[in-house]
């Protein structure tokens, strides 16, 4: 099969494999946007030369690398992450695999794609940026109310600033906030209870200090 032909293929895995069995470039199954970002990610990590990235781009590779299936489910697409006779002499070089991880960052900004949060990770500046992109689009509170609970409180550096002006920490308070008082609002008295003690508890797993203001109820029964 012709290069040029091979977008006429209608299965994503299909035109990666043609192009990379075409050209021996892994750079041609990295740009084929057909396929899932995890599965394009596992392969960026897998192959890039000698494991390591450029440091243009800040990444905990081993911890993205050990993740990717619990990302992805049970890995049961066309590319699972072993190794194959094709692939064992192809490797990406550095700087191919942090363009690729910078490209994908931008898009998942300019989409509000949160699966871009497996190569941001939710305490960065662009880990936070998707989640605003992501709310100014669906409008969606809870989705990042229940992510920007794990980022809170302590966990975000206090010296991350948003372009407008707020600290990143200040925001994901700001964020839950406005979920738990849209639960009141909406009468979800014990979906508001459950969503807090869920917070309380993540938070004191990871450390943290949770202060409770002490509380009284007076009922009268006349």
């Amino acid at each position: 099969m012709h290069l040029s032909r091979v977008n006429e293929l209608g299965n994503p895995y299909l035109r990666a494999v043609w192009r990379y069995g075409l050209t021996g470039d892994l750079e041609e199954v990295l740009t084929e946007e057909g396929l899932p970002l995890v599965d394009r990610l596992g392969m960026a990590l897998k192959f890039a030369h000698d494991g390591r990235v450029s440091s243009s781009f800040s990444l905990p590779l081993a911890s993205c690398h050990s993740k990717l299936y619990s990302l992805s489910g049970n890995v049961s697409s066309p590319l699972e992450l072993t190794s194959s006779p094709l692939l064992t002499s192809s490797s990406l070089h550095p700087s191919q695999v942090s363009q690729f991880l910078r490209s994908q960052s931008d898009y998942a900004i300019s989409s509000a794609d949160l699966l871009g949060l497996s190569i941001t990770g939710l305490f960065s500046s662009e880990g936070f940026d998707i989640l605003r992109a992501h709310l100014r689009k669906n409008s969606d509170v809870q989705t990042v109310s229940i992510l920007a609970a794990h980022t809170a409180p302590g966990r975000v550096a206090p010296d991350l600033i948003s372009p407008s002006g707020i600290s990143y920490a200040d925001l994901a308070l700001r964020w839950i906030g406005s979920y738990e008082s849209y639960l009141h609002r909406s009468i979800l008295f014990m979906e508001r209870a459950t969503f807090r003690e869920a917070k309380g508890r993540l938070a004191r797993e990871r450390g943290a200090t949770i202060s409770c203001p002490v509380q009284v109820v007076v009922r009268c029964n006349l």
